[in-house]
């Protein structure tokens, strides 16, 4: 492939992988501070961060177009099952689960979490009893001797910087942002972040959020220095609807902005890329009009 092709389908591929680079920023609701841990956790490996258990599934790393990918699960736990350990009690989400190993061969095994049971092949994940479940390892040695490596977990996520990077789950009551901050084709770092108080939530959310207030607010007594009373009664429902709706108002037109300028970006995009291959084309055009060198 000539220099001039190569650099043209790196040019084509750049602007493909910028238009995805949209990451969410992500605030607390009563405007506390966000707290954020992140930790580097191998494939088919439990890590807790933040009182999180986070288990990585599969991870994935494409230079060529500067891709990342992760499956994860979130409050997870593993657990070694066998004929001397046949089951383990865990706790996710603050229920208690029994996890028990019925039957295994060399590659699959047969897992009952409280009383419902499935035959699971090695590194497949499915559902069981509400839960994601996947066996990382299935064997069976003479005299019948069984053996499996688990991990169940409340939620599945799949991130990726051509999806989403970070999404927002709900614990216990308690929500938490889970980022992909990197990932190779072994492993991923992942970021959890939470608020100490209130909710953590996407910063357009806090935007898009409106106070109801109602009832009349009336005979307001003010007690200026002097000792004097001041009678406040200019502050209605009418005055408090009117300021509402100003603030939805604004709300409307940074909505209509912001989808102005995606819609811009996204035909600039359309534009830029169509250029390139008329460029291109006419490139191959003129090439192939060139008549052939003769060697001699």
């Amino acid at each position: 492939m000539e220099k001039r092709e190569v650099l043209i389908l790196e040019l084509v591929l750049a602007f493909v992988v910028l238009s995805s680079f949209v990451s969410a920023v992500y605030i607390c609701s009563d405007g506390s501070q966000i707290t954020r841990d992140s930790r580097e956790i191998g494939e088919f490996t439990k890590k807790t961060i933040d009182d999180l258990g986070i288990a990585v599934i599969e991870a994935e790393e494409t230079p060529a177009i500067n891709r990342i990918a992760a499956e994860i699960f979130v409050e997870a736990e593993k657990v070694s099952l066998s004929n001397e350990t046949p089951s383990e009690n865990i706790e996710l989400a603050g229920t208690e689960y029994e996890v028990k190993l019925i039957n295994a061969t060399e590659n699959m095994a047969k897992i009952s979490i409280d009383g419902s049971s499935q035959e699971i092949n090695e590194k497949e994940v499915t559902s069981l009893k509400g839960l994601r479940v996947v066996v990382v390892e299935a064997d069976i040695q003479p005299v019948d001797q069984i053996s499996a490596e688990v991990i169940v977990g409340v939620k599945k996520l799949d991130l990726s910087n051509s999806g989403n990077l970070s999404e927002i789950v709900t614990i216990n009551g308690k929500n938490y942002s889970i980022e992909l901050v990197t990932a190779s084709d072994t492993s991923a770092e992942i970021g959890v972040s939470k608020c100490e108080t209130g909710n953590i939530i996407k910063e357009q959310e806090q935007i898009n959020n409106t106070v109801n207030v109602t009832g009349n607010v009336t005979n307001i007594n003010q007690t200026e220095g002097n000792g004097s009373s001041q009678n406040i009664t200019n502050v209605t429902s009418q005055n408090l609807t009117n300021a509402t709706s100003n603030v939805t108002s604004n709300i409307n037109e940074d909505k209509e902005k912001s989808s102005l300028f995606k819609s811009v970006w996204f035909w600039i995009l359309v534009i830029v890329i169509v250029v390139i291959i008329v460029l291109f084309v006419i490139y191959k055009i003129n090439r192939s009009s060139y008549p052939p060198v003769q060697k001699t």
